[in-house]
């Protein structure tokens, strides 16, 4: 094993997705065992198109922000996308929602109804401590 040095996380200091992150506050939730389609349909995610990377994801919050007049709308934006596992595919979903559920906390009741492997959160309100929860 290799020893883990601060420049192997030099990154975070100029990764502009990551301050973008712990700016409006997020949710990262892995799924294993469930496609991203499937996961969105729990979420009742409404199709809003599809982006190119984070900086897509990114320009769809703003875009998303932008028409949205009420203070006190709690919609936003997520995008899924699937990656390999060693057990099998995992769904990773990242949601600007400004880290106040995760998905297990909002969706868990639908999340029973797909009996997959294992489920993930990691969350971080706003200029808040980040939390990590582990579902089923």
């Amino acid at each position: 094993m290799n020893s883990v040095t601060a420049h192997d996380y030099a990154w975070i200091r100029t990764s502009s997705l990551l301050r973008f992150m712990m700016e409006v506050g997020y949710t990262l939730t892995l799924i294993q065992g469930r496609t991203p389609r499937e996961v969105l349909r729990v979420m009742e995610a409404e199709p809003r198109g599809s982006g190119e990377g984070t900086a897509g994801l990114i320009e769809a919050d703003d875009a998303h922000r932008a028409e949205v007049d009420d203070d006190w709308d709690e919609s936003y934006v997520a995008g899924a996308f699937s990656a390999p596992g060693e057990n099998g595919d995992w769904t990773l979903v990242l949601g600007f929602d400004g880290g106040m559920g995760g998905l297990g906390a909002v969706h868990g009741d639908a999340f029973e109804g797909l009996p997959g492997r294992g489920a993930f959160d990691q969350r971080r309100q706003a200029h808040r401590p980040l939390l990590l929860v582990r579902g089923r």
